[in-house]
């Protein structure tokens, strides 16, 4: 059997064109940003119903935790 499944954790967010994307968080920083803003690691620029901060994803032990 198949699994279609990453072996590491993963963040999954459609762009702008809709299409599914991953941003593997083994190798990101401990603290990743998702937000409107260009500066955040996850820019979702196009979406006006996100705030230009709009979540934190933080490594807290060994799991990745929304801090805010």
């Amino acid at each position: 059997m198949t699994d279609d499944k990453p072996s590491t954790a993963c963040l999954e967010f459609h762009d702008e064109d809709g299409q599914p994307q991953q941003l593997e968080l083994a190798g990101a920083s401990s603290r990743v940003f998702i937000g409107r803003s260009r500066s955040a690691d996850v820019a979702l620029t196009w979406d006006h119903e996100v705030s230009r901060l709009h979540a934190i994803v933080e490594l807290i032990g060994p799991d990745w935790t929304i801090v805010d």
